[in-house]
């Protein structure tokens, strides 16, 4: 009876170590919260002057593109708010809702299901925002803003005030409706038209390949290139070069010359050059001629 008694209080022994090891301090515990905080990190203060561009995603799936890089990137469920630079791409798809919002103005652009828009460099001319593709999107526009719509059409709000909400749909059929919710009058800079959209108006303006960009009504300035005449609507500088002479745009120009149309963004250049002189071939009998 006393070894079993001895063999009991052994086991208790070692039970109650076993316990004890359990609840010491180097017990492995389970990894923390799986799940990232919900709120955005504070964003940076924009440089004074200059509007605080932010993309809010309401719904899923929303892409940005920064300027320079070559991949769109999936805002995640945990950043619902990202702050935008000019030239950065926003790209939504089917379901997808984006919400751009420019502080401390009351421009405002909400961007549904499938569309690609570019933020532009007010600051260097550009409008304020370039529509690639869309499905329909809402606009609330400051005075200043110029919107520049599919094909290349501008869209311009009142003069005084802010116009919005503004409604702009694609419609089969290569065209695209837009409807003023608002109780202010906007404008449509298309080719060599200026369009009045009164409020509750709409119209539709045709999505044309050629482009519908408005054209400078101007008188283009005439250059002298090589003795021949080159027509130049928009504000260029002329560098004379050793085998030929470069234009560089200013702002948005056209160039009309040698049988050609070129159409230049800011700071592109077109480089006129003369043909090369060829020397006369020798003939292949070297011998004298009679």
């Amino acid at each position: 009876m006393s070894t079993s008694r001895a063999l009991a209080a052994l086991v208790s022994v070692s039970a109650a170590a076993a316990l004890c090891a359990c609840l010491s301090g180097n017990a492995q515990r389970l990894p923390g919260p799986l799940l990232l905080p919900t709120e955005p990190a504070a964003l940076s203060a924009a440089p004074s002057g200059v509007p605080a561009v932010t993309v809010q995603r309401d719904s899923d799936p929303v892409w940005v593109r920064r300027p320079g890089e070559r991949g769109d990137v999936e805002l995640p469920f945990y950043k619902k708010r990202e702050r935008l630079a000019s030239g950065t791409l926003v790209r939504t798809g089917a379901g997808g809702r984006a919400e751009l919002l420019w502080s401390p103005d009351a421009t405002a652009l909400v961007l549904f299901d499938e569309g690609r828009l570019t933020l532009g460099d007010v600051e260097r001319g550009e409008p304020l925002v370039r529509f690639h593709s869309l499905t329909h999107a809402l606009l609330t526009l400051t005075p200043e803003d110029r919107i520049e719509l599919l094909g290349g059409a501008r869209l311009s709000g009142d003069a005084s005030e802010p116009t919005g909400p503004i409604l702009l749909e694609c419609v089969p059929g290569a065209i695209l409706r837009v409807t003023n919710q608002s109780k202010r009058s906007a404008q449509i800079a298309f080719r060599d038209a200026r369009l009045e959209l009164g409020p509750g108006e709409s119209i539709d303006v045709p999505v044309l390949a050629s482009g519908g960009a408005p054209l400078d009504s101007s008188e283009p300035q005439r250059l002298e290139v090589f003795g021949q005449p080159v027509l130049v609507q928009g504000r260029t500088e002329r560098s004379d070069e050793a085998d030929g002479v470069r234009l560089t745009a200013l702002e948005p120009t056209r160039v009309h010359g040698f049988g050609i149309e070129a159409v230049l963004e800011a700071q592109q250049s077109l480089r006129f050059s003369g043909l090369a002189r060829i020397s006369p071939a020798k003939t292949a009998d070297p011998s004298p001629q009679p």
